[in-house]
């Protein structure tokens, strides 16, 4: 748009002081030759008035906007207001007086027309932008413009006042809907979510937009999705689901699960480049974390070209290593691992050494029978294995589907539920036991296998195989059947 003349006629016409003036140089902004600050957004902008119209000061006058959310029982809400001089819904809000921040006038706008007391300490801010914002009252010569803060706080009862004609959390999914918000605001909003929101938020907000897929594998007591943000990202959505379950017990150990693989992200978060890079559990059910999809470049499996499968054998090793001796705080609710694997797997044998052999002898992986053949004599070296020292930080569920790799970013390790202090290599032995199952040599790492870890995982995924599904499908079954008598030729060599 080409930018309108300026007329030079100033007869009884105000103009700003010397000071000023210098003000709005030091500011680096356009002034007439009257020195009146020219909007910085006027060749975009048609039909500004040549005044200064109804706002305290030439050029700019200072708002603040803050983007209040919060979390209810269905989802995120955001604080809006009704406007008293226009109807329209509108972020609360209003000019920074003298002497104040802009979080100061953000907290005291809030008080006044929301009543929403917001202390040190019980809120996150953020600023998401500053600077002008279309605005009915803007002229040639003076305009808002705004500083919006993106604040986190407790949902707390709101009551209008001032200028406000009402004060309501909206819920998230809600705010496009409305017919209009007043000047930027909807602008604001846009922005800060896609810029800063939780993926929670973004979910929501942008919900008419997200395009869902399903991934494959994983465990089956979880639903799994992959969302497309309209912001480019991906989101992988992980929950539970009681349903898949065919007793309460195993449900309600499925969702503790799911919190401890919270709870182990917390703690890797700032230690590890090799977890994802953000996580959020919402609704106490639903894990949400970045998604490191195939149709950007990660593989979820070894590479097929000999030199990139080397690479990525090596690079995932090397991830694993760092990663044990990670400083951890084990979750409470949940019985250690090592004991678990020791009580699900050998530790169960006595009792179901009959259906684990029949199990054995019914399946079509090759070597199971075989395998079938020396339980007993595995179960009895079992029963001479020295205690290991606890001394070192394992996932303890490492495998190729539970591994993200890219040629550029790296290794990404996900599934941490399993995750808990660990005898030394026994994420590598997982991991080369898998490798050895896709058919590939692990020999020059063999160094590397931990053949007592080895032995004590056979029982494991033996004890799991005879375990009821949900279905009639045994391809979990198998898959672990498999598993073992990669184990088995492994220690074997």
């Amino acid at each position: 748009m080409k930018c309108p003349e300026l007329r030079a006629n100033t007869v009884n016409v105000e103009l700003p002081t010397h000071e000023e003036q210098e003000g709005f140089l030091a500011l680096g902004l356009t002034t007439d030759d009257n020195g009146r600050p020219l909007h910085p957004w006027r060749c975009d902008i048609p039909d500004l008035p040549s005044t200064k119209g109804d706002l305290w000061k030439w050029g700019p006058n200072y708002t603040v906007d803050p983007i209040v959310l919060s979390q209810d029982n269905d989802g995120p809400v955001i604080l809006l207001i009704q406007r008293g001089d226009c109807g329209q819904w509108a972020l609360p809000g209003g000019f920074v007086d003298s002497g104040e921040n802009p979080l100061e006038a953000a907290r005291r706008e809030l008080r006044e027309e929301t009543s929403l007391e917001i202390t040190d300490g019980e809120s996150t801010a953020h600023v998401c932008y500053q600077g002008p914002v279309h605005d009915r009252r803007s002229t040639m010569y003076a305009w808002p413009e705004t500083t919006s803060i993106l604040m986190h706080v407790p949902t707390a009862p709101v009551a209008a006042g001032d200028d406000a004609m009402t004060a309501q959390w909206v819920p998230l999914k809600d705010v496009r809907l409305l017919p209009g918000l007043y000047g930027s605001h909807g602008t604001l909003i846009d922005m800060a979510i896609r810029d800063n929101g939780t993926f929670h938020e973004q979910l929501e907000y942008f919900s008419n937009q997200v395009e869902f897929s399903q991934p494959t594998g994983g465990h089956m007591g979880y639903t799994r999705h992959i969302a497309s943000l309209p912001t480019g990202r991906r989101v992988f959505i992980k929950r539970h689901d009681a349903d898949k379950f065919t007793d309460e017990t195993r449900a309600q150990h499925s969702k503790r699960y799911l919190h401890k693989e919270h709870h182990v992200y917390q703690q890797l978060s700032d230690t590890s480049p090799h977890t994802p890079d953000h996580i959020e559990l919402t609704n106490d059910s639903t894990l949400l974390l970045e998604a490191y999809d195939p149709r950007d470049g990660w593989q979820w499996k070894a590479p097929l070209d000999i030199t990139e499968r080397r690479r990525y054998i090596h690079e995932v090793i090397e991830a694993l290593r760092t990663i044990e001796p990670a400083r951890y705080e084990p979750f409470v609710d949940v019985k250690p691992s090592y004991h678990t694997i020791i009580d699900e797997g050998w530790g169960a044998y006595p009792t179901a050494r009959t259906r684990i052999i029949e199990k054995l002898h019914r399946s079509s992986v090759e070597g199971a029978r075989a395998l079938a053949d020396s339980l007993d004599e595995l179960y009895e070296r079992t029963q001479h294995l020295p205690s290991p020292e606890l001394t070192h930080f394992a996932h303890y569920d490492v495998r190729q589907s539970n591994i993200a790799w890219h040629p550029e970013h790296g290794v990404r390790i996900v599934d941490w539920s399993w995750a808990d202090p660990a005898p030394k290599g026994v994420d590598t032995t997982s991991f080369l036991i898998d490798i050895h199952k896709a058919g590939y040599s692990i020999d020059e790492h063999m160094p590397d296998f931990n053949a007592e870890h080895a032995l004590i995982l056979i029982g494991f995924w033996l004890g799991h195989s005879i375990w009821p599904t949900p279905t009639h499908d045994q391809t979990v079954r198998e898959h672990q059947i498999s598993s073992a008598v990669a184990a088995f030729q492994l220690l074997n060599q």
